[in-house]
């Protein structure tokens, strides 16, 4: 056994340390943060285990005891065993056979293990489940693990499609409500019926909740921390219970707790840090302010947006790295203008049709030449003979590094083109769906006409700002937006070389930079005073950068006067 691996029960104080590495595992999720599994210790005794190689933290067992049993874990789906990414199989086999001494020596009969699906893997890996069976473990269950790729949307079952029917024939209609008793009451009926089981807090207690606080004396101010989308169900229910609710950012609340000296955390210390801060900044506090639901759908499709691009980029990446093993030279021979659809890439539709060198070259040149045309007029490319030859004696020339008799080199090409394919579809997809909701909104038709916004960066921007309504001026939009530059002051010193805070939303800062890069490479006809703002900073000596973000300074300050100005205007 590796004796340099040391075994260490979990304390409150590692938090830190084990979040840390629960966010950097190749298996970890989500629901192995301390927060959430803090959440069930009121039901489980927790004894979650940490495993150090050489002093450096290389596994966490999420577990808890019940009696003489281990658990990995109860109150989870699963649990198992997380790993770093430089993990060895020896060590995790070292690590199980450390464990079962540790359990034998402090009175344990069992260990009942919940491995982590293979489909939340970063990196996927079966160490766990191989020394598992070294040690001639026994299979008492087998849960049912599955995913869906939304590109590649399942189609409905034939009983699945009758249902539907039937349900319309009823009369059923689904639509959106804020009625948050009725969804409670259908939520636990539904739960109860189908898994025996309850919501981990019902209405009547959210009601208590809400019950309680009225009855406190003096003036009430409800204080919580923004917590992704988790916050939201308890700030709209005692939002629409007429408190006062402020939510306030995360980072803000995180540098008034380095104030305090004592550095320990759990619920009740984080629930008197928030109420220390809405004492300090009372008269400070703003007003939560639910946004109308087409902005939250715009908010919504953008974040899946935003993720989508990347999965693409990564795609085409990955079609042109086996272009440069199939098809040396191809890539930029077929580069061409951007398609105004993400689903149509010239390089990518010709190496899904001849995906190899030693394929065309089989086919000779006039053949080749013919099946070309036929593919461009089919896929509504422009056919150019000239183009036809010039691909030919490339592929003739070409020394690929793949060979064509491997049945996986096709494969390989089919299904990265094709995941190319199905990517720019959703986006195409996504996109529509925001400017379909974006064209709903007043204000829609009066950024269309300011310079740079094209009907794409134009969804984008909308749905990255949200209801500008919530911000009490332009500066505020601005540092939303986190291009301020704050002021820096000390004494008769004031300093002149600021830097912007980003510190606001990252997602509008790019969006509106592209915006700016398509206003300066197209100038507008009209309304040029963001041009000439850009042209003026760039001739005082800023870089081209530097004055872009200060073009998107003075942008986004306009913006905001006209669409404050048109909702004056509106009754």
């Amino acid at each position: 056994m590796e004796t340099r691996i040391e075994i260490q029960q979990y304390i409150p104080a590692l938090q830190p340390e084990w979040d840390y590495f629960i966010a950097n595992s190749r298996n970890g999720t989500f629901l192995f943060f301390r927060n959430y599994m803090d959440y069930h210790s009121d039901r489980f005794i927790d004894n979650s285990l940490l495993f150090r190689y050489k002093g450096k933290l290389i596994a966490v067992l999420p577990a808890n005891r019940e009696g003489d049993v281990l658990w990995s874990h109860q109150g989870l789906t699963y649990g198992g065993l997380v790993l770093s990414s430089k993990c060895t199989a020896d060590r995790v086999l070292n690590i199980f056979s450390l464990l079962f001494s540790w359990l034998s020596e402090r009175g344990f009969s069992k260990l009942v293990y919940k491995c982590v699906p293979d489909i939340y893997h970063r990196y996927p890996s079966q160490e766990d489940l191989y020394a598992l069976f070294r040690n001639n473990a026994r299979l008492v269950a087998r849960n049912l693990s599955t995913t869906v790729s939304i590109p590649c949307r399942i189609p409905f079952s034939q009983l699945r499609r009758r249902g539907i029917k039937r349900a319309l024939s009823c009369g059923i209609v689904v639509q959106e409500s804020s009625d948050l008793e009725s969804f409670w009451r259908v939520l636990s009926e539904n739960l109860s019926d189908r898994y025996n089981r309850l919501p981990v807090h019902t209405v009547e207690e959210m009601s208590m909740l809400a019950d309680y606080i009225g009855s406190l004396d003096g003036e009430i101010r409800i204080v919580m921390e923004s917590t992704g989308h988790y916050h939201l169900p308890v700030a709209q229910f005692l939002y629409q219970k007429g408190f006062f609710v402020c939510v306030e950012n995360a980072y803000i609340i995180r540098q008034f707790s380095r104030i305090m000296l004592h550095g320990a955390k759990t619920d009740p210390l984080d629930a008197k840090k928030l109420a220390k801060y809405g004492l300090a900044y009372w008269s400070e506090l703003k007003p939560y302010k639910f946004h109308p639901s087409c902005y939250t759908e715009l908010s919504l499709l953008s974040k899946q947006y935003q993720t989508y691009i990347k999965l693409l980029i990564a795609a085409k990446q990955n079609v042109i790295h086996l272009m440069d093993e199939m098809l040396p030279g191809f890539k930029e021979a077929l580069d061409t203008a951007s398609s105004v659809q993400f689903s149509k890439v010239k390089y990518v539709d010709f190496a899904k049709e001849f995906y190899h060198v030693d394929m065309i070259k089989s086919m000779g040149k006039e053949i080749f030449r013919e099946n070309y045309k036929q593919w461009c007029k089919e896929k509504g490319y422009r056919f150019q003979s000239e183009k036809a030859d010039e691909l030919f004696h490339l592929a003739e020339d070409g020394i690929p590094t793949l060979p064509t008799e491997f049945p996986s080199t096709r494969l390989c090409m089919e299904v990265a083109t094709e995941q190319v394919s199905q990517l720019g579809y959703a986006l195409e997809q996504i996109l529509s769906q925001m400017q379909n909701l974006a064209k709903t909104l007043p204000e829609y038709q009066t950024i269309r006409q300011m310079g740079g916004m094209g009907e794409k960066l134009c969804v984008r921007f909308i749905a990255d700002i949200g209801d500008v309504r919530r911000f009490h001026n332009g500066k505020a939009l601005v540092a939303y937006a986190g291009i301020d530059a704050p002021p820096y002051q000390s004494g008769q010193y004031t300093g002149t070389k600021r830097r912007i805070s980003k510190r606001g939303n990252s997602a509008l800062r790019k969006t509106g930079y592209e915006v700016m890069k398509s206003l300066k490479s197209h100038p507008p006809k009209t309304d040029t005073r963001v041009y000439d703002f850009i042209i003026k900073k760039e001739n005082e000596g800023k870089s081209r950068k530097q004055a872009k973000i200060a073009g998107l300074n003075k942008f986004l300050q306009i913006y905001y006067a006209r669409v404050m100005e048109i909702y004056k205007n509106i009754v």
